[in-house]
């Protein structure tokens, strides 16, 4: 146990951040105060603190960007987990689920996902950004194309009948 000397709370030694790792020594204040500390620290003088971060950014890019893409590599599952999320709005819990829904098959031409070899996409709104199914590269496509120039398409068919 520690007394923070900042919030003035004993408590465990886990709640307190590293000064010095290789000798175990410990700040005097916990990692929550230290945490409200940086945010405020930070908002000071947001300007400056913005172009201090550009500037480590670009200094160290190219180390961040293989950085990055070894993560990529190492953690595919998390990577897959994070975009699943950020893009669609779903976990990959959902996705197994609609799959599941879907008898692990393409929403439109109901092609297997194991004679496919690939996982299928996952087809959205583009409006309302509402999940609608998993689709096969080629139905995923197709469907883009068709959305777009819908109107094209069905001209081109009638000409034709």
């Amino acid at each position: 146990m520690k007394k923070c000397s900042k919030c003035s709370e004993t408590k465990p030694k886990s709640e307190f951040p590293f000064q010095n790792k290789s000798i175990e020594k410990l700040m005097s204040h916990c990692k929550s105060c230290r945490k409200l500390y940086q945010i405020s620290s930070r908002w000071k003088d947001i300007e400056k603190t913005r172009s201090r971060d550009k500037e480590r950014y670009y200094a160290n890019q190219e180390v961040r960007k293989e950085s990055a893409k070894r993560f990529r590599k190492n953690h595919p599952e998390k990577t897959r987990a994070t975009m699943l999320k950020s893009k669609y709005g779903i976990t990959q819990d959902d996705y197994n689920s609609k799959l599941v829904e879907q008898n692990n098959k393409c929403a439109i031409c109901g092609r297997d996902m194991a004679d496919y070899g690939k996982i299928f996409c996952v087809d959205h709104n583009h409006t309302t950004n509402k999940v609608r199914g998993l689709l096969c590269d080629p139905c995923n496509y197709g469907l883009g194309f068709y959305e777009k120039h819908s109107d094209k398409y069905i001209k081109y068919l009638k000409l034709y009948e």
